[in-house]
C-alpha cells in the first residue's frame, strides 16, 4: 500500500470504503483542530504540549495531521503522529486522535498510519489514549499494553 501526493498539499490513501484518510500537508481549517481539542479535553494530555502547539509543529513539519474525511459528512475525525528516533528504533506515536464513528474509519486511518509508519522505517507503531480505547486497539489491532504512563507536576 502506497500514498499518493495530490497536488493540493494531501498525501492520501485511498480506502474501499467511503472514508478518506489523509496526510495534510496545509492546514486544512478550523473542523480538524476542533475534533482535536475535544478529544485533548478528554483524552490523555501529553506533556509538554498543548493543543495550540499541534498546528505550529503540524506547519513545520516535526508532526503530521490526518484527517479521515466522508463525502457526505466532511471531516469526520483528525489524529496527530510524529517520528520518534530512539537509539535502537524509529516509532511512529499517535499524540492525539479525535472522531466519531471510529467503527467506519477506524480500519482504514489503521491502514494508512501503519503503511506510512513502513514507508519511514519506523518498526512500531505507540498511541496514547485513555483504557477504553487502549483495550480496543489491543484486541482489534493487536497493540500491546508496554506501560502505564502516571504523571506528576513539579
Amino acid at each position: 500500500m502506497e500514498f499518493e501526493t495530490l497536488v493540493s498539499g494531501v498525501y492520501a490513501y485511498e480506502a474501499e470504503s467511503p472514508v478518506r484518510v489523509r496526510r495534510r500537508l496545509r492546514d486544512p481549517g478550523p473542523q480538524p483542530w476542533q475534533l482535536l481539542a475535544r478529544a485533548w479535553l478528554k483524552g490523555p494530555r501529553v506533556a509538554g504540549y498543548e493543543p495550540a502547539d499541534i498546528p505550529a509543529l503540524c506547519a513545520q513539519g516535526s508532526m503530521q495531521l490526518w484527517t479521515v474525511d466522508d463525502a457526505e459528512e466532511g471531516t469526520v475525525a483528525a489524529a496527530v503522529t510524529q517520528i520518534v528516533q530512539y537509539p535502537r528504533c524509529k516509532v511512529l506515536e499517535v499524540v492525539a486522535l479525535g472522531g466519531d464513528g471510529s467503527a467506519q474509519w477506524g480500519e482504514e486511518l489503521h491502514r494508512a498510519l501503519m503503511a506510512f509508519a513502513r514507508e519511514h522505517g519506523c518498526s512500531h507503531v505507540r498511541a496514547y489514549t485513555r483504557p477504553g480505547g487502549a483495550r480496543r486497539l489491543r484486541r482489534r489491532y493487536r497493540f500491546s499494553a508496554v506501560a502505564d504512563v502516571v504523571e506528576l507536576e513539579v
